[in-house]
């Protein structure tokens, strides 16, 4: 059996009203969390032109390398990999396995979705 009420347009528009305010507080509290994040440290933003570069095809390998102002010997020492397979997969060459994926991703403080492309 189907519980149904009726209750006045009015009454209707105001409890409307007040759902539509929580759901304002609550995205107004999500924006405040992540500004304060942001604020903290907590969230880690890039550059427009890095981000621009990715979104247009760029080796994101190659650009988050970059960024944290590491070479391609750097990257490849700290992973024990060499230059070359490096500069194979930067440059499409090679897809690389997934646990050298993974020690990228974890040397360059990024998740393996990042690496993807």
């Amino acid at each position: 059996m189907n519980d149904m009420i009726t209750i006045e347009k009015a009454e209707y528009d105001r409890l409307t009203s007040i759902a539509d305010m929580l759901d304002e507080q609550k995205d107004i509290q999500e924006v405040n969390e992540i500004l304060e994040a942001l604020e903290n440290g907590e969230i880690e933003t890039y550059p427009g032109e890095m981000v621009k570069r990715l979104l247009n095809g760029a080796n994101p390998i190659r650009e988050f390398r970059k960024f944290r102002k590491m070479t391609g010997c750097d990257l490849a020492s700290a992973i024990g990999v060499t230059q070359g397979y490096i500069s194979d997969l930067e440059t499409g060459k090679k897809s690389g396995t997934v646990e050298t994926i993974r020690k990228i991703a974890e040397c360059l403080n990024v998740t393996i979705e990042e690496l993807i492309e």
